[in-house]
């Protein structure tokens, strides 16, 4: 099941928590490891989410032009 926006969000701000509370000292070179991995996987998943809100709204905003110039041209006929 895709992730939303808002749970990716959460999971990059509960690893800063969990950062924050080793006041940032990750000595572990194997947990440096899966934390180094984790967050560019979820730095691709952050783009890919991104990128879809992009699409939608330029697919959107497209609509909503082609509707308005509709909509000139049925009020221009009524005249």
């Amino acid at each position: 099941m895709a992730e939303s926006l808002f749970d990716l969000t959460s999971d990059a701000l509960y690893l800063e928590q969990v950062l924050d509370s080793f006041g940032g000292d990750i000595s572990d070179e194997e947990l440096e490891g899966l934390i180094d991995k984790y967050l560019s996987e979820l730095g691709e998943k952050l783009n890919e989410k991104l990128d879809a809100y992009v699409t939608l709204i330029a697919e959107y905003s497209a609509r909503a032009e082609a509707r308005k110039r509709e909509a000139v041209f049925v009020l221009s006929e009524d005249v």
